[in-house]
């Protein structure tokens, strides 16, 4: 966990390797209520192995709600001594209104996988979302309308947030943020818990360095929790990953076709723990595409389900977003050239895409970000990729990265001499700065990296939208997605005024019979004529016909086919509501 584990054991007194201070590894794709019955599994095996009484739990992001999800449903607040959550989303997320944006203007295509599938829309992205099932059930909120939250007894429960993300218009965005979780939500139900904030980010490939796992104050604040709760011999230390400690050694996107064979590599240097994932998008059909992934170890050996050292998973029907997925978890792996084999089982007649990921627990990380969520057209985009060992920086590698755009491919090389978009030679950091972006749409970067002599490789993701002016939703090639006459940038501002506090999906919320984005007299008195000329009338014009659907007198819902005094104040509450 990115070092906080060693951390804790020398500031506790321990040896290397004290099992008083453990790992857990979980599996995002199954979602919290699985994950949470295996971290109850874990402390009743410290309980048993180490004759502790109770532990303290570390979870940074989904970790939290899964510790919440066994503390306050699964019977495990007696087992714990305290909680302490680093960017836990307690009220969900914003990233998921982005990826379905990406997945809408993707969709069906490679393009759709990777913002869709790759380490994102998967069980736990589902249970992060704003006002999901299982927050609902989590934060005792079965109405999502705030109902009042009250805490478990006897275990201490504290929040450490970041606070170095961009403040933007979006209404999820625009207050403090670490670049994935917002303050609010970091800080629980009704603002219940204090949160220490710190200036860093939420992790590896978000936004940039420090984050919450690898910034010295958080590490500070995390033991203080600790022996603030009592950090006696007899409670034991938790530790609960968001995948901070792993590093993709291969990223391999592809198409195949009905029983065709293919094959991808990866090259592992060490013993670490490995993840071999294979993803692609499924339909709702009860018979969806089939692929099936199979392992060939260095030596020729083939890797079944039910090996040694094996966790196997398969998800046999799509799961959020469309995601189907087959991964294998090695835990003690051959060193060499690894084989995926891929192999189509039931493809439509068009060829399906699909991504293979091998992950794995290794001291060498590579993490990239972007220096803004989203762009506009003509825009450069600045790329950045921290290269490490054991957290020391990698100077001697070549960083590359592979750009799918909406109209075509490019490579581009990242560098590490302070030229480029690199801010400072030598410190381990590859940058470059890319201007091929004329087209709107989604982009994709591929960032590789090989160590001097071809010693190691790593890969990372990334994905943007390129918009036009106006858009800040939705297509991002189309300023006003629900074609309601005011753009999206618009609709998602603060002031009634000009056009904010509406949804850019509604296409009713922003009622302007005269389509000329001012909404002045005329307006009013074209609703006026319209009253009583009902639907099946062939005057109706269904322009100037609104209901009410809250919670503002402005946020209105579809034409219901009479024409009223309703109508008419509907479009009285419009007035100087301007988005011209």
């Amino acid at each position: 966990m990115n070092g906080i584990d060693d951390y804790l054991r020398a500031q506790l007194s321990l040896t290397e390797g004290d099992q008083h201070v453990q790992c857990l590894g979980y599996y995002p794709e199954q979602g919290t209520k699985v994950n949470a019955a295996l971290l109850k599994g874990r402390v009743e095996q410290m309980k048993q192995q180490l004759g502790v009484t109770k532990v303290h739990i570390v979870a940074h992001s989904f970790g939290g709600l899964v510790s919440r999800y066994y503390i306050e449903k699964l019977g495990g607040a007696p087992n714990v001594a305290s909680l302490t959550m680093l960017g836990t989303p307690n009220l969900g997320v914003g990233y998921s209104k982005l990826l379905e944006s990406l997945c809408n203007t993707t969709s069906g295509s490679l393009l759709a996988i990777l913002a869709c599938a790759y380490g994102a829309l998967d069980g736990a992205a589902a249970d992060m979302d704003e006002c999901s099932p299982l927050l609902r059930e989590l934060n005792q909120d079965p109405g999502c309308d705030g109902a009042a939250y009250v805490p478990p007894g006897g275990v201490q429960y504290r929040v450490l947030a970041g606070t170095a993300g961009r403040q933007t218009k979006d209404k999820y965005y625009k207050q403090p943020n670490d670049c994935v979780v917002n303050l609010p939500s970091a800080s629980g139900p009704g603002g219940i818990w204090t949160a220490y904030q710190f200036p860093v980010f939420h992790t590896t490939g978000f936004c940039s360095s420090p984050h919450l796992l690898n910034d010295a104050s958080v590490k500070a604040a995390i033991l203080s929790s600790i022996q603030s709760a009592g950090g006696s011999g007899s409670v034991a230390s938790t530790v609960l990953p968001q995948n901070g400690g792993s590093s993709d050694n291969a990223i391999s996107a592809g198409a195949i076709s009905q029983s065709q064979s293919v094959t991808q590599t990866a090259q592992l240097e060490s013993q670490d723990p490995v993840d071999f994932a294979l993803y692609w998008l499924g339909d709702d059909s009860g018979s969806p595409p089939l692929l099936r992934l199979t392992l060939e170890s260095p030596s020729g050996s083939m890797i079944t389900a039910s090996g040694p050292g094996v966790t196997y998973y398969q998800a046999s029907q799509p799961t959020f977003g469309g995601l189907m997925t087959e991964s294998y978890a090695l835990t003690s792996p051959e060193i060499g050239e690894w084989t995926l084999h891929v192999e189509g089982l039931q493809v439509p007649a068009e060829g399906l895409d699909y991504l293979a990921v091998t992950t794995t627990d290794s001291e060498i990380t590579l993490s990239s970000a972007l220096d803004e969520p989203s762009y506009l057209v003509g825009a450069p985009i600045r790329i950045e990729a921290a290269l490490t060992s054991a957290g020391a920086p990698v100077t001697n590698a070549t960083v590359t990265a592979q750009v799918e755009r909406p109209d075509g491919t490019s490579a581009i090389t990242l560098v590490d001499n302070g030229t480029s978009g690199d801010k400072v030679p030598a410190d381990g950091i590859y940058s470059a700065l890319f201007t091929d972006t004329s087209a709107c749409g989604v982009y994709e970067f591929l960032v590789s990296a090989t160590g001097s002599g071809g010693t190691f490789t790593r890969s990372d993701l990334l994905l943007t939208n390129v918009h036009v002016t106006g858009d800040d939703a939705g297509d991002p090639c189309v300023a006003d997605d629900d074609g309601d006459s005011c753009p999206d940038n618009r609709e998602q501002g603060t002031s009634q005024l000009t056009g904010g506090l509406r949804s850019p999906y509604n296409p009713n919320d922003y009622f302007n019979p005269s389509h000329d984005g001012q909404n002045r007299v005329d307006d009013i008195l074209a609703v006026v004529y319209q009253y009583h000329v009902d639907a099946g009338n062939p005057a109706y014009n269904p322009d100037t016909d609104r209901t009410l659907v809250g919670p503002n007198a402005w946020n209105l819902g579809p034409p219901d086919g009479l024409q009223r005094v309703d109508d008419i104040l509907n479009s009285v509450k419009q007035y100087f509501h301007d988005c011209s």
